[in-house]
């Protein structure tokens, strides 16, 4: 049913890999997902892929004042009592699916779990085709909807001459889709004075490794952006017994939460970045692109 709206969002969907370095030595990279709705670098994930990049901001300023202060006291002749956390982030690295993509903009949408940036030198074809987003009004509960992402992936960084190395077949990591039904609209509550947030729900979970990948239909047409999982109480728990004890399990309905596309579009309409949308044709079939 997904074969050609897979094929169709491979030539958009990238991995995502963050990698860090703290003051003790230890490397970390998580993998997430991204994929480009513009064909100038303009790519979009969820904000919390970037938590890294933003705590190593953070920490490089801790690290600044922690230094002039270890130069501060052995200017005076006294001992100093600067502490350094272990775990402050020294270096970090964000590999886009190719050695020489760079970002160049990056606007992050934290309320939202939205990232939204532009990518520079980028090779020749590596963006085929951009995602387009459909028109919510065309999405009926119950209609067939795919995930696309990149999890069971388990990286180990390598730190040479100052920078991250990754495995040598990172190029080839596979992504991995995964089929639901699109089951209700949720309005998540915000701050007293906000609007709510709108998410797209859907009855597979999200698997870590695919969020910020795109939540697509059987054309390939974006509907919204996974962002999390939410475990839905099933309100019963059988008694489990195992090695002479015995405890209730409570059973839980796991289901994917993906950032709906209206929230998605309105964000990128205030800051001017530019996106594609569809519209059905007069047949009822055929897609315009606007």
């Amino acid at each position: 049913m997904f074969a050609k709206a897979c094929e169709k969002a491979m030539k958009f969907t990238h991995p995502l890999v963050a990698s860090t370095r703290a003051f003790d030595g230890t490397l970390t990279s998580s993998i997430g997902t991204y994929f480009f709705i513009s064909k100038d670098g303009w790519a979009i994930s969820a904000a919390h892929v970037f938590n890294s990049f933003l705590k190593f901001q953070y920490d490089q300023k801790h690290l600044k004042e922690a230094e002039e202060m270890r130069k501060k006291d052995e200017a005076q002749g006294t001992p100093s009592h600067v502490q350094m956390d272990p775990k402050w982030l020294t270096n970090h690295s964000v590999w886009f699916g190719a050695d020489q993509i760079r970002l160049s903009q990056l606007h992050i949408f934290g309320n939202y779990d939205l990232a939204a940036f532009k990518l520079e030198n980028i090779p020749e074809n590596f963006v085929q085709e951009v995602a387009v987003f459909g028109n919510p009004e065309d999405l009926k509960v119950g209609a067939s909807l795919c995930r696309l992402g990149y999890p069971f992936i388990k990286l180990v960084p390598q730190f040479e001459n100052n920078n991250f190395r990754l495995p040598a077949d990172i190029n080839k990591v596979p992504p991995f889709p995964n089929d639901g039904i699109f089951t209700r609209t949720v309005l998540e509550p915000r701050q007293k004075g906000e609007a709510p947030v709108k998410y797209l729900e859907t009855s597979s979970p999200g698997l870590k490794g695919q969020s910020g990948g795109p939540i697509f239909d059987v054309n390939g047409v974006v509907y919204a952006m996974q962002v999390k999982t939410a475990h839905l109480d099933l309100g019963f728990a059988p008694s489990v017994e195992e090695k002479d004890m015995s405890y209730s399990a409570h059973q839980f309905l796991n289901v994917g939460v993906g950032l709906h596309i209206d929230v998605i579009e309105k964000l990128l309409l205030e800051k001017n970045i530019p996106f594609q949308t569809v519209n059905k044709g007069n047949d009822g079939y055929t897609y315009v692109i606007n």
